[in-house]
């Protein structure tokens, strides 16, 4: 069985912000709206992560013994991309973070013994092809740090529905952030 499953931390652990078009069936977005609340101009964030002890409204668990999304096909695009720990070889420092936090061990290879590569895929975004799946790692300024072999860039967590979901903004910009390398 996938970790994940058995786990949960990440979800009550995290605030998960996204860009408002994910919510917006309109611009392309499935994240449920009524899920949501707004954070900033362009952000939306999933209800009850916005808090000092953050729990996603789509979260059923018992943190440490079984945890669903409730709305895993319809997860915001920044959730897809937190994979868990040793889940494609590396660590994963949100994952080791919210496990800490949480109580919980680290994730071991031992973990991973009988995960079907079909089962690792299937909890990951079907649209990142595991050769180009970044991973993502905490920066101290708030954004995640994805980490494409060598190359590092510093994006805000929006930064993926900026891509998948351009818009204009009132001035005319596109609205996306810097993406200039750390």
């Amino acid at each position: 069985m996938h970790p994940c499953l058995t786990c949960g931390a990440c979800c009550a652990h995290f605030r998960v912000s996204f860009h408002w078009s994910e919510a917006d069936p309109d611009q392309g977005g499935v994240v449920p709206i009524e899920l949501t609340e707004p954070l900033r101009v362009h952000e939306g964030v999933m209800r009850g992560t916005s808090q000092k002890r953050p729990w996603c409204v789509a979260l059923d668990a018992e943190i440490g013994r079984y945890s669903r999304c409730t709305i895993h096909d319809r997860r915001p695009s920044v959730c897809a991309l937190v994979p868990a720990s040793l889940e494609f070889g590396e660590r994963s420092a949100q994952c080791d973070k919210a496990r800490l936090a949480h109580g919980l061990p680290l994730l071991v290879e031992a973990d991973w013994v009988g995960v079907v590569e079909a089962e690792k895929i299937r909890c990951r975004s079907s649209d990142l092809s595991a050769s180009a799946r970044p991973t993502v790692e905490p920066s101290l300024l708030g954004c995640f740090v994805l980490t494409q072999g060598k190359q590092r860039s510093k994006l805000r967590s929006t930064t993926a529905a900026n891509q998948a979901f351009p818009f204009e903004s009132r001035d005319g910009s596109d609205g996306r952030r810097s993406t200039k390398p750390a």
